[in-house]
């Protein structure tokens, strides 16, 4: 069982409140752009360029709450491992922590062996990284007490922001991923996959006008592996 670390708490004001802002313009922006998914609950799909392996008998059963920093593709890839099964999704873009709640309740309710859970980016706007952390603490808790959580570490790409804002928002956002490591569950860093493709000349982001604000496809593979691990270590 992993242990669980103090808590770090945040709250907005002068500089930090201000990077705050800029984080919240950069990581909800997400909401725009992109298109949703129903909830369904399946195992092994077959995805292009892929081809499913039939489910083993130990795979382990998975429900994923996410908003748009988890493409259905990725959810369709790690569903299509024979050591996975995804039996329940709920990925809709923009969703705010509480409107993705019903999915989370109904998640906890089932039989899914781990919770892979994607939220808090498209609340930043309305709540202040201190909110957004606190209402994210108060699942994370419920849901450590039900099943193995997996939770998604967003990232966004800030190079193009102005100084000081830049560096604010880095801050923040490396403060954000502080305490996620602090929560005892397993944690699947966005920053650190972005940061390991771009020691590699490579770009972690999609393209076009909000390609920033989300995983790319050439990233989806290393998501999926990252996913994969850390739903293994759940066994």
């Amino acid at each position: 069982m992993r242990a669980t670390n103090g808590r770090r708490r945040w709250r907005g004001g002068g500089a930090i409140g201000t990077a705050a802002v800029t984080v919240g313009l950069v990581l909800g922006a997400a909401a725009c752009g992109s298109s949703g998914s129903e909830g369904i609950a399946g195992s092994s799909t077959t995805v292009a360029g892929s081809t499913s392996v039939p489910d083993g008998p130990d795979a382990i059963r998975v429900a994923i709450v996410a908003d748009s920093e988890v493409p259905d593709e990725v959810i369709d890839q790690l569903d299509a491992r024979g050591d996975v099964t995804v039996v329940s999704r709920v990925a809709e873009p923009g969703w705010t922590i509480e409107q993705l709640d019903p999915g989370f309740d109904a998640a906890l309710a089932g039989d899914a062996d781990v919770l892979v859970y994607s939220a808090g980016a498209n609340s930043l706007l309305t709540t202040g990284i201190g909110g957004t952390l606190d209402l994210l603490q108060a699942r994370v808790d419920r849901a450590k007490a039900a099943t193995c959580l997996v939770y998604v570490l967003p990232s966004s790409d800030t190079s193009s922001l102005p100084e000081p804002s830049r560096t604010q928002a880095d801050d923040l956002l490396a403060g954000f991923g502080e305490v996620t490591d602090g929560w005892g569950v397993g944690v699947v860093s966005y920053p650190a996959i972005a940061a390991t493709m771009a020691d590699e000349g490579q770009r972690f982001y999609a393209e076009g006008e909000l390609g920033g604000f989300h995983p790319g496809t050439q990233s989806y593979g290393r998501i999926v592996d990252a996913l994969a691990q850390e739903v293994a270590a759940c066994r």
